[in-house]
Parts: structure tokens; C-alpha cells; sequence
């Protein structure tokens, strides 16, 4: 077995500092990892030359307790930059903040600031644009971007909860239908899970999601034009009845989920 994994993973470059819980955004031959838990610091990693480079650091008065970070479709109009939305990792009655980046490759510019200023740094949203409520625990968060001119973010959250934002004016969408997610008889909610779009042929459809969480699967389908969310329940590997905090990649129509916690035993798992 263990010859077996070492075929299948590969040890790449140490990271310049311990990460928890970081959040990855692919971009062209780089992988932007985005802050994490005890840590601010954002880094790009660069598929090809198999290094490292710091970008910037989220404001030392933030703490983030797993955070969601995505990219915006909807408002990029240049192919050499991508555009970052960062959100979530509170608790409740925490204040949420909310940040934007517009990210230009760190391997491509000069180290001058003076030049760059409007990139490659977090720049903090207005409290009437901040993505959650004081209420609202948003450790774990999920987003996805969806609608069709990708222009809605739909988040889930603990303990069932599932909500649309309007990105263009940065609030929720009201009057939606149905968005309480069904779930198993589970003592902790849905949170720090699975959330990917629905592919066919590696191609998205839209406003189509899957979620797993521990004993839950589901498949979320949403009426953009009645805003009504619909529901189909999904079988679960056994494997990861109890299992949250694992890592998810979806790639040519297979999910591909990596390690996790179990929160009956306390016990993690590299499967």
C-alpha cells in the first residue's frame, strides 16, 4: 500500500510556513494560497518553477477560522489578472468582513509598489457590502459562483443554511424559496464541507451544486428565475458518515475528497 502512495503523491516544495485550513485558487501556472487559520500571509505557488513567492497579508486585526475565498467571473474583463472575493471564518455575533483583490502574477511584476498599488493586496469591503450577518456563524463557510452570467454567490453555512448574493450589489437576495437545506439527524449541522458545482463533461451546469457533509449528500438545484431552491439526496460513502474537514477537488466529473476529522472520535484519516 505504501509503495502504492508514493506512486500516487509526490513531495513538492515545503511551504514557507505552516498553513491550516488555507484557501486555493488556481490561476494560469499558479496556485494563490490565501491565508488560513493563525496565519495572514498569502502566497503563490508556481506550478512550474516549484517556488514559492509572498504576495500580501490580510490586515494583522483580522482572524480568520476557516475562511472562503473565490474567484469573480462576472467583473473580469482583463486575462492576466483574476479577481478575488474573501469572506466568512467568524462566529457568531462576531463582526464578518469581507475583502477584494484584483490579482496580477507576482511572478510577472516588479517588486515596486508605487506601480502596483490597486493589485495584489486586500482591500477591505464597507460594513453595509460585508457577506454574513452578526448572527450568522460563518466558520467553514462554502461559496460557490453561479447564476447565468455568473453574476450570484451562493454560500452554505452552518447549521443549514444557504443563501444567495447579488455580487453586483454585494446583498442577499430576498423572497428566495426553499433554502433551508435538508439534512441527516446530525448533532453538529453542515459545515466544513464539500461544496462543487455539478459538472457534465467537465463543463458546469448552472446553478447546479453537489454538497457532502458527513452523513449528508445532496444535490442543489436552483430556479433562478422563481428563486426556489430544490433538493435530491445523494448516497454518502459510508467511509465518511462522520467526517468533516476534508479537502475537495473536483475535476473531470469525479470529486476527489482528502483526509478529514471525525467528530465522534477525534481520530483524522489521510484517505
Amino acid at each position: 500500500m505504501s509503495t502504492q502512495l508514493n506512486n500516487i503523491f509526490q513531495t513538492l516544495t515545503e511551504l514557507p510556513k505552516p498553513l491550516v485550513a488555507s484557501q486555493c485558487i488556481f490561476f494560469k501556472d499558479e496556485l494563490l494560497v490565501c491565508g488560513g487559520l493563525q496565519t495572514n500571509d498569502c502566497y503563490s505557488y508556481h506550478t512550474l518553477k516549484k517556488r514559492y513567492k509572498y504576495i500580501c497579508s490580510y490586515p494583522n486585526d483580522v482572524q480568520m477560522d476557516r475562511h472562503c475565498v473565490v474567484q469573480l467571473i462576472h467583473s473580469q474583463t482583463n486575462l492576466n489578472e483574476i479577481h478575488l472575493l474573501s469572506f466568512g471564518g467568524q462566529y457568531r455575533y462576531k463582526m464578518k468582513e469581507t475583502f477584494s483583490m484584483k490579482y496580477k502574477s507576482v511572478w510577472e511584476i516588479s517588486d515596486s509598489k508605487s506601480e502596483h498599488q490597486s493589485f495584489n493586496t486586500w482591500i477591505k469591503h464597507n460594513p453595509d457590502t460585508n457577506i454574513g450577518k452578526l448572527e450568522d456563524n460563518l466558520c467553514g463557510v462554502r461559496g460557490l459562483i453561479g447564476g447565468i452570467n455568473n453574476d450570484l454567490l451562493f454560500i452554505t453555512y452552518h447549521p443549514e443554511n444557504i443563501e444567495v448574493i447579488d455580487l453586483k450589489t454585494m446583498k442577499p437576495l430576498t423572497g428566495i424559496k426553499n433554502n433551508i437545506m435538508p439534512n441527516e439527524s446530525h448533532t453538529f449541522g453542515i459545515s466544513y464541507h464539500c461544496f462543487v458545482p455539478l459538472t457534465m463533461n467537465n463543463e458546469k451546469f448552472i446553478n447546479h451544486f453537489i454538497l457532502f457533509c458527513r452523513d449528508t449528500g445532496l444535490l442543489i438545484k436552483y430556479d433562478e428565475q422563481n428563486k426556489t431552491f430544490h433538493y435530491q439526496k445523494l448516497p454518502i460513502c459510508t467511509a465518511f458518515n462522520d467526517f468533516a474537514f476534508y479537502s475537495s477537488v473536483y475535476l473531470y466529473d469525479f470529486i476527489f475528497l482528502f483526509g478529514g476529522h471525525n467528530w465522534n472520535t477525534r481520530q483524522r484519516t489521510k484517505n
